[in-house]
């Protein structure tokens, strides 16, 4: 009887290997799991800086003045004065935001980023194309239009014309990163007499 005790005591060599496969299983399920979150963290933090720098070059726009349609396209030296971080926005050269416009459905203002943590491509676009879809049509859906009145709301499908779409007054100002918007805003030329 004791010789059989002593023979059910241990683990099996296949006890041990079933559990040493059931660890191995969990372990790299667990490493899959801290790896993706750090991949995770990592393209949140490379945004966080992003839209950072973003605020910084909306900044630099918001200090420009409006302008008018008649002002001359910008220069492309204008631009690296405009967005070449020196704390220096035009440099007594005459740029407005009017001057800044890119066509419609176009490239905007292109420019690359490097020395950051990552490296990308900024593009700024700023028109009257309100509302970002490339035509002047207006919006779609259950948006509610500026038409004045009373707000009908839309169908889900019909296009509604917005009074405001290709204002020269009003002007979509819209950051990207790597084809990504970061930031959107709008802004209006000021009103005479003001």
């Amino acid at each position: 009887m004791l010789r059989r005790l002593s023979r059910q005591a241990g683990v099996t060599f296949v006890e041990t290997l079933v559990s040493l496969g059931v660890l191995a299983v969990s372990l790299g399920g667990f490493a899959m799991v801290v790896i993706s979150t750090q991949s995770a963290a990592s393209d949140v933090r490379e945004k966080d800086i992003m839209r950072a720098q973003a605020y910084k070059y909306m900044e630099r726009l918001y200090a420009l003045p409006f302008g008018v349609d008649a002002d001359p396209a910008a220069t492309t030296a204008q631009m690296a004065e405009l967005f070449d971080d020196d704390g220096i926005v035009t440099a007594g050269l005459p740029i407005t935001l009017k001057s800044l416009e890119t066509p419609v459905d176009d490239e905007g203002w292109r420019f690359a980023i490097t020395g950051f943590e990552t490296d990308g491509v900024f593009e700024i676009e700023i028109n009257s194309d309100l509302d970002g879809d490339g035509t002047f049509r207006g919006i779609r859906g259950t948006d509610t239009p500026t038409t004045g009145g009373l707000p009908v709301a839309g169908d889900g499908a019909t296009i509604v014309t917005l009074e405001s779409e290709n204002d020269p007054q009003l002007m979509r100002v819209e950051i990207f990163w790597n084809g990504e918007s970061l930031l959107r805003t709008y802004r209006a030329a000021p009103v005479e007499g003001t």
